[in-house]
């Protein structure tokens, strides 16, 4: 915990020094703005600094590369967008002004004071404004496009090996169960203070909603150790004969597991889906011995413990 604090302060001290060089280049401050250009510049600056402190969560949460894309595509986005916000208030804030009126009839100008003219964009301002907006929004709806794409397995082959053939029952489609388990070596990776990685299984036979293979990301806090799974995707086909037509898609499994266990228990209280070592030590060594040693009541008990202290050490050793 003490670790990440630190880390997590040396990262946003960092990139907060890296936020001020570049706000310094936009605009250095030493005047006040007297144009929109300049109010624009004095926006983006500040933003710049914002998206600089806050950018360093993205390091924390996500592996590098993801991280780095971003991180680059919001510290474009958003000072963009600050420059417009700015560039239109400083056509609010210094509207134009009527010249001076001269009386020729006196040698002296005429006391009468500037009147204001209500404050208008022409056609060619609004375009300009419109077109920055619409391109800082496209930027940043890049960046799920472009983590999607980088985080993708396409150039990386799954490598599949099975762990344990122990069958383990399906409580609402929620486990991952069938007649073999597998964890995709490939797949294993490290962000942060988390590892992440694939497991999955072939079901004994093709379900009615056409499921056939169940693959799930699943999160691992190697410091405990526990893990949980966050990610569940199901397919039609099986490693054997290829994994076919995707059929289910859910990036918030823990969601999904909440909401179905609430509706059918309403005193069930969700711990976030984590298991850890000491609770499959602890279920092995309760469900092996009396009363609780009849293996066809409570052997699937054993059979879900041994499945995650299996899990664990492929992610964690």
């Amino acid at each position: 915990m003490t670790t990440a604090l630190i880390t997590a302060l040396a990262l946003s001290i960092g990139f907060g020094l890296l936020g001020w060089v570049a706000q310094r280049q936009i605009w250095n401050g030493t005047r006040a703005p007297s144009s929109p250009v300049e109010y624009g510049r004095k926006f983006a600056g500040y933003v710049v600094v914002a998206i600089a402190i806050s950018g360093a969560n993205f390091f924390i949460k996500n592996e590098l590369g993801v991280a780095l894309i971003k991180f680059a595509i919001t510290f474009v986005t958003f000072p963009i967008l600050g420059f417009a916000v700015g560039w239109l208030y400083g056509h609010i804030k210094k509207p134009t002004s009527s010249p001076i009126v001269f009386d020729s009839t006196n040698s002296e100008l005429s006391a009468v004071e500037s009147v204001k003219v209500p404050f208008r964009l022409s056609r060619v301002q609004l375009v300009v404004v419109a077109a920055g907006v619409v391109l800082a929004c496209v930027l940043y709806f890049l960046i799920g496009i472009s983590a999607d794409i980088f985080k993708s397995d396409s150039g990386k082959k799954s490598n599949w090996v099975p762990y344990s053939n122990i069958h383990v029952p399906s409580y609402l489609n929620l486990e991952v169960n069938g007649k073999f388990n597998y964890y995709d070596e490939s797949s294993i990776e490290k962000s942060g203070a988390y590892t992440y990685g694939f497991i999955g299984s072939d079901t004994e036979q093709q379900g009615s909603d056409g499921r056939n293979f169940v693959k799930q990301k699943v999160e691992a806090d190697c410091s405990v150790p526990k893990y949980r799974r966050i990610e569940n995707y199901a397919y039609s086909g099986n490693l054997e004969n290829g994994l076919g037509t995707l059929i289910v898609e859910d990036r918030n499994f823990q969601k999904t597991i909440a909401t179905k266990m609430l509706a059918g228990a309403k005193n069930y209280v969700h711990n976030g889906g984590w298991t850890s070592r000491e609770d499959a030590l602890k279920d092995i060594k309760t469900y092996s011995s009396s009363p609780y040693d009849d293996a066809s009541t409570y052997g699937h008990m054993v059979a879900y413990a041994k499945r995650d202290l299996a899990i664990l050490n492929w992610l964690c050793n």
